[in-house]
């Protein structure tokens, strides 16, 4: 979604919002509007933590072809030249 999408989403959703007077509705409104923040949250950090997962398996898999000879082990020099 582009920039402009997204403020133009905003701004009919803030106009909506202002031209409420009923406060039943306006609660409700709030309410939704944290649980969606909290589980898009959540989301966000399964994603998280599928892609570290991910990553030590990666590694893991890294350190057998190391062990098994197909895979030439990075020195420590060079693994702090990565580094800066």
């Amino acid at each position: 979604m582009t920039t402009i999408e997204i403020s133009a989403m905003r701004g009919d959703l803030a106009r909506e919002i202002l031209n409420t007077d009923d406060i039943d509705v306006l609660s409700a409104v709030k309410e939704a509007y944290h649980k969606a923040l909290d589980s898009v949250k959540r989301r966000r950090d399964i994603i998280s933590k599928k892609e570290i997962i991910s990553g030590l398996e990666e590694s893991l898999h890294e350190v057998k072809l190391i062990k098994e000879g197909k895979l030439p082990a990075q020195t420590a020099e060079d693994f702090l030249n990565e580094l800066r």
